[in-house]
């Protein structure tokens, strides 16, 4: 009778210490469901600005307005025109949204101030300080984005037809383009920006625009347009 009642007892300690695996391994897997769910209904993460593929924008005013980029670069690469005739500094940041921000580019080149100087006799403090405010917007949007600083271009007023009056009217502009760009190097170099000395190269003995390289003292002909696409490519 003992023999039968021992092994009852066995038989229902087995069948609770099966139903506590069991209810255990149930609860377990519940657990681990409920983690998944609330896991699935956690808002997602995203990398704000990530850089999916290569991309640049070209901004400035008329010169790089007039920038028939695929021509000079080819279409390997997506290259954005966002340049407006006219445009000075303050252009710039009363639209960077459209003209920036909404291309998340991978690199920016940046090349303004001429108006400045030419339009508004802006001086080389002026210039620089509007610049620092642009390259800032664009840091703050778009902290993945390289931004590269190109010197300003010279001017000359030799031409009997101008096709700017204020050029004529600037006689001093190349001192303060000269000046501006010396404190836009300093700048990149105290900043780890990167500048791009393109003015060098189309000046003539008289820190004038070369005329080879222009055909209204102002604006970039053909072939200057090809000097500064040979510099402009080591950067892309």
């Amino acid at each position: 009778m003992s023999s039968i009642k021992n092994l009852k007892k066995k038989k229902t300690r087995g069948i609770i210490i099966a139903y506590r695996f069991i209810s255990i391994l149930l609860i377990g897997m519940l657990l681990f469901l409920l983690k998944v769910q609330a896991d699935n209904k956690k808002p997602i993460t995203i990398v704000k600005n990530e850089i999916v593929n290569p991309n640049i924008v070209m901004l400035g005013d008329s010169i790089t307005d007039g920038y028939d980029l695929d021509k000079y670069f080819g279409t390997d690469i997506l290259i954005v025109n966002s340049g407006i005739s006219g445009n000075k500094t303050h252009d710039i940041s009363d639209n960077i949204r459209k003209r920036v921000y909404e291309y998340n580019p991978s690199k920016v080149f940046l090349l303004i101030g001429i108006n400045d100087i030419i339009y508004e006799n802006a001086s080389s403090e002026d210039v620089l300080k509007q610049i620092n405010n642009i390259i800032n917007e664009i840091e703050i949007k778009l902290p993945n984005t390289k931004i590269y600083v190109e010197s300003i271009y010279p001017v000359n007023s030799d031409w009997h037809d101008y096709y700017c009056d204020a050029v004529k009217d600037s006689p001093e502009a190349n001192l303060i383009i000269e000046e501006t760009n010396e404190l836009l190097n300093q700048y990149c170099e105290i900043n780890d920006y990167e500048y791009i000395d393109v003015y060098s190269s189309l000046i003539d003995d008289e820190k004038k625009f070369d005329r080879l390289y222009t055909n209204d003292g102002l604006h970039p002909n053909e072939r200057g347009y090809e000097v500064i696409t040979e510099i402009l490519k080591k950067y892309m």
